[in-house]
């Protein structure tokens, strides 16, 4: 199902009243946080290459949680230089509440968006448009009690240049755009100065799941949970486990974890209980800091083992 036949089927999208947007701060809705959009660079070595994701907990029983039906495929997203040109255009987006883009590769490469080296101009703006294209392929689909998403939808539908090659019009699909209208007032501000502390790949993506649900002082996520995230259940798990431990322990350094920690069932790890700095409530303190006391697991059913991705030279 295309775009305007979907438009006309939820009607107008309500942008919802407290969205933040300035250079260090950026209000993202929990689904764009939550779903594995991004990848890590260590998943693929080549960023021309499809990632194909599909889930349905029909299938495998097993529930990420309240998401449904998730189909995502894309080509290499990075944590990086992608995903800093996709906070540019939500920037733009917010501030204008248009679904036509413009902007210049001087606006893009400016001391106020993206930081790069003058002498390398060129070979940004090179990336930047390959990133432009990435984006275009880029399509997905999910549903959830209160949403569904109806059919594939795009980021981006069309792509113009500008004259003499300066920069880009840029016409936002309803995937792009529904982030805002699936979660309505479920907003949670991403810090960028913090963010790009991060330097690992597995430390930027956890960082982003565990600020999106962070309802509690201590929050609970199950190992199953954590590898769908990281596009890694077709991997090693006690290397992932590896991974997860170390951006961990990058968070820990960094003061945005106050605490993380394993549960074992056995040998294995079933879960890890995390808690992010933040300030609390006294009561909220209280009763969550009971869990972290806990050394046997929490009450959450421990999903079966399953493997949803796919991944192929092409889409």
């Amino acid at each position: 199902m295309n775009d305007k036949l979907i438009s006309e089927d939820i009607g107008v999208l309500k942008f919802p009243k407290k969205v933040i947007v300035t250079q260090d701060f950026i209000g993202l809705s929990n689904t764009f946080l939550t779903l594995p959009f991004f990848v890590g660079s260590n998943y693929l070595l080549n960023d021309e290459e499809a990632i194909s994701v599909s889930y349905s907990s029909a299938d495998f029983d097993f529930k990420f949680y309240d998401y449904e039906n998730i189909s995502i495929k894309s080509r290499f997203l990075s944590l990086d230089f992608d995903f800093e040109l996709v906070m540019f255009l939500v920037r733009k987006y917010v501030q204008s509440r248009s679904k036509t883009i413009t902007f210049t590769f001087e606006e893009l490469f400016s001391a106020e968006n993206i930081k790069i080296d003058r002498r390398n101009f060129a070979k940004y703006v090179l990336r930047a448009k390959k990133t432009v294209e990435k984006l275009k392929d880029f399509e997905f689909s999910f549903s959830r009690a209160n949403y569904d998403t109806r059919g594939f939808l795009k980021w981006v539908t069309e792509v113009e240049l500008l004259d003499d090659d300066k920069g880009y019009t840029l016409h936002l699909g309803l995937g792009f755009i529904m982030f805002y209208e699936s979660d309505k007032e479920i907003i949670t501000n991403l810090d960028m100065s913090k963010f790009r502390l991060i330097k690992t790949d597995y430390g930027r993506i956890l960082y982003m799941l565990y600020i999106a649900k962070n309802a509690n002082y201590c929050n609970v996520f199950s190992t199953e949970a954590l590898h769908f995230r990281l596009h890694s259940l077709h991997a090693n798990k006690a290397e992932i486990n590896r991974g997860i431990k170390k951006a961990h322990t990058e968070l820990l350094s960094l003061n945005l974890l106050l605490q993380a920690k394993e549960i074992k069932k056995g040998n294995k790890i079933i879960q890890f209980n995390i808690v992010l700095n933040k300030n609390l409530t006294k009561k909220a303190k209280k009763v969550s800091e009971k869990i972290l006391a806990v050394e046997k697991p929490t009450e959450v059913v421990e999903p079966k083992r399953f493997s949803i991705f796919d991944k192929s030279k092409s889409i």
